[in-house]
């Protein structure tokens, strides 16, 4: 009897008794969770523990089947795990056949029933057992280990007696016609829906924690927010325990948990697959499942619809090249067809993949059974539990936080590389060798650390700077701000210390170039000092458009302390002329100038961009000019005359910006475009036309086309001669 608390069950445990009796000639034993509760605790009340239920009820069923008595056993059921502990779960002398009885009573009439009772329990707990039920996985189903489920609705509660008395006359008709329909399956290891189900789960988090089953791994602190204290023992003790804790006491078999990852090891879902076969280079074959125990006959009750041998080595050949290729998809095609084709090419001598089939596999097992959120779109290839990147893309991963820390001694990125290192070590992928890391990356990731302390704890300190020649060094004083990355450099944002100034020259000095020398002052100085210093150099960098924040500090605090309108005689204006194009992507990076210093002009009508920026729109733009985008930057002068940042940018667009002023720095840019031209220019025009039309055959035919229309239609013969 399956059903919510107050739902009917122990009316409609009576009527079926009397089914069995009238019809069957055998008087049936019935065992209710309630009476059981009452004569354990002196109570009805649900909340009471359930181990010692579960025994009573074990041992009167066993009782009863040895007796050669029919059963009707009276809980609530409203759980698939429940329900599994007693169909698939239960050790039992003989075969079972289960019936199901399923009380699908509305909620308000639970409620309402339960009001009318002499031991009312809480509404609370009625609510749960109908939000059970409502669940995908909660509504009881003939896979689940029953011969046949019979639902009671509503509708049926005017003659419930004789409903239950004419569905009882027809259920060795309905229990015929579906072994007949599953008669066909040729079974394996995981045909039950209980060992399928444990090892979907299993596989899940494994892909959600992978050091779940790492030999000799510091367990995952993670697992300790799922179950506190872990238990002890191997990983498969581990696993059991975590799907008994997420999914219920029947999942947690730790012996059938070694099974079940014996054999995913086997099948190439794990990374001992790659230690064993040259480094993963051997091709997966199809996934075979184990075959159905010779000990045990075919069982009397429902299988779920990977109890079929090839289905569920199709299903799970798919999971497979899911976790082994996240995000697997190709531009421009279905994912589905994609991953159809991609199997067909895999497995050459199997039955051909369909995209509809993939679609189906991939809608029942990947959402059901938690391997990706419902709703998520796989239009972007799927990816399963923590699997989000491929080999390939793991390996640059690690080589570009390996580049990270080598170069820049950057700690975060050192410890994630040695992290990511040890656990692609643990799965069998082969690291390339390490590049020699140098001396001074211990002296750089020292000094890191060194500066990091200090900026925590706004204390003066002495660095010593070397810029080209390492003979020559300078001696430097003063309170690091910040650490800055920029042009993948690391920076210190550093105030010199001014001897009778109240502040002092703010710079951006590469990391590279200095060495610790000491600190000069331990007991740090005023926070809020420390903050405002801070807070003028951001405003500076705004200014400044970048790291070049002057040599001289009066300049700076000039610049700092003037208002709006006195600041426009301490700048200079770089102007600017730009094409449509280069307009409507340089519009996109004026946000690291200051929103006081940018002037440009809309866009002309046909142009589809808009200023990004806040900057004032307050130029024309010159219809019909090759550069008609008029754009003005106002710059510090040592920005303009110095800055290598805001060279590389201007000139970076190439022939579609041109610069109008100031004269310096139009001529510098004049210079650097003649240099950029190559010796040989009609060379190197027919160089890259080769280049390009051998890159795309199908060009050669378009220039043909251009030409015919340029010079019109083919001269007749004669017509040349005259």
């Amino acid at each position: 009897m399956i059903g919510a608390a107050s739902s009917g069950r122990t009316t409609a445990a009576r009527f079926v008794a009397d089914a069995i009796q009238r019809r069957d000639g055998l008087v049936p034993e019935y065992i209710s969770s309630s009476e059981i509760r009452w004569e354990l605790y002196g109570s009805r009340r649900v909340d009471t523990p359930w181990a010692a239920i579960e025994a009573r009820i074990r041992e009167r069923l066993w009782a009863a089947l040895l007796a050669g008595q029919p059963v009707v056993l009276d809980a609530t059921y409203t759980r698939r795990q429940y329900r599994l502990a007693i169909t698939q779960a239960l050790d039992l002398p003989i075969p079972v056949e289960w019936v199901g009885w399923w009380l699908d009573t509305p909620p308000h009439l639970c409620l309402q029933w339960n009001r009318e009772r002499q031991h009312p329990i809480a509404e609370s707990v009625i609510e749960e057992h109908c939000a059970q039920l409502l669940q995908a996985t909660g509504a009881p189903q003939r896979r689940e280990g029953f011969a046949a489920v019979v639902r009671l609705e509503t509708r049926h509660w005017s003659d419930l007696g004789a409903f239950i008395h004419s569905e009882y006359g027809q259920l060795e008709a309905r229990i015929q016609a579906g072994a007949l329909r599953e008669g066909g399956y040729a079974l394996h290891g995981y045909s039950r829906l209980l060992d399928l189900e444990r090892l979907l789960y299993l596989i899940a988090l494994q892909s959600r924690y992978p050091q779940l089953t790492a030999t000799g791994a510091a367990r995952d602190p993670e697992l300790l927010q799922l179950l506190s204290p872990l238990p002890a023992g191997g990983s498969a003790q581990l696993a059991a325990a975590l799907l008994e804790r997420l999914h219920g006491r029947c999942y947690g078999d730790a012996l059938a948990v070694a099974a079940d990852l014996e054999w995913l090891d086997q099948q190439g879902f794990s990374s001992r697959w790659s230690q064993r076969c040259a480094g993963g280079s051997a091709p997966l074959p199809p996934v075979q499942p184990p075959p159905w125990p010779a000990a045990l006959p075919r069982p009397l009750g429902g299988l779920p619809a990977l109890a079929e041998r090839q289905r569920f080595s199709r299903t799970f050949s798919l999971l497979r090249h899911l976790i082994h290729h996240p995000g697997d998809r190709q531009p421009g095609m279905r994912i589905d067809a994609h991953l159809a084709a991609t199997l067909n090419r895999q497995y050459p001598e199997a039955e051909p993949w369909r995209p509809r089939e993939v679609h189906e596999l991939i809608t029942t097992t990947l959402t059901p059974y938690g391997f990706r959120l419902p709703g998520c779109s796989g239009k972007q290839g799927y990816t399963l539990g923590l699997a989000l990147l491929s080999r390939t893309q793991l390996l640059e991963v690690h080589r570009l936080l390996e580049r990270q820390s080598r170069q820049h001694g950057d700690p975060g990125a050192e410890g994630l590389s040695r992290e990511l290192a040890a656990r692609l070590g643990s799965c069998g992928i082969a690291l390339p060798r390490p590049e020699s890391s140098g001396e001074g990356q211990g002296q750089r990731r020292a000094l890191h650390s060194q500066l990091e302390q200090a900026i925590a704890a706004h204390q003066r300190v002495q660095l010593c700077r070397f810029d080209r020649d390492p003979g020559q060094a300078v001696e430097l004083c003063g309170w690091p701000l910040q650490l800055l990355h920029h042009r993948e450099r690391w920076w210190l944002l550093l105030e010199h210390d001014h001897i009778g100034h109240a502040c002092g020259l703010l710079a951006a000095i590469p990391i590279a170039q200095l060495r610790w020398q000491g600190i000069r002052d331990s007991r740090g100085r005023d926070p809020l000092r420390h903050g405002q210093a801070l807070c003028w150099a951001e405003r500076l960098r705004q200014f400044c458009a970048g790291l070049e924040l002057g040599p001289d500090l009066q300049a700076q605090q000039a610049l700092l302390q003037a208002r709006a309108a006195e600041r426009q005689a301490l700048l200079h204006t770089v102007k600017l002329r730009c094409t449509a194009a280069v307009m409507a992507e340089i519009q996109q990076e004026l946000g690291r100038f200051h929103p006081g210093c940018v002037r440009l002009a809309p866009p002309l009508p046909g142009d589809p961009w808009w200023p990004s920026t806040s900057a004032g729109c307050c130029l024309r733009a010159e219809l019909g000019a090759s550069h008609p985008y008029p754009l003005e930057l106002d710059l510090p002068p040592w920005v303009i005359s110095n800055a290598q940042d805001l060279r590389r940018w201007l000139f970076s667009w190439g022939a579609g910006l041109q610069i109008d002023g100031p004269a310096g720095l139009q001529g510098e840019r004049l210079r650097w475009l003649a240099a950029q031209q190559p010796a040989n220019p009609a060379q190197y025009c027919a160089q890259v036309q080769r280049s390009a039309l051998a890159a795309d055959p199908a060009a050669k035919q378009s220039k043909r086309q251009r030409i015919r229309k340029r010079i019109g239609p083919p001269v007749p013969n004669h017509c040349r001669q005259q």
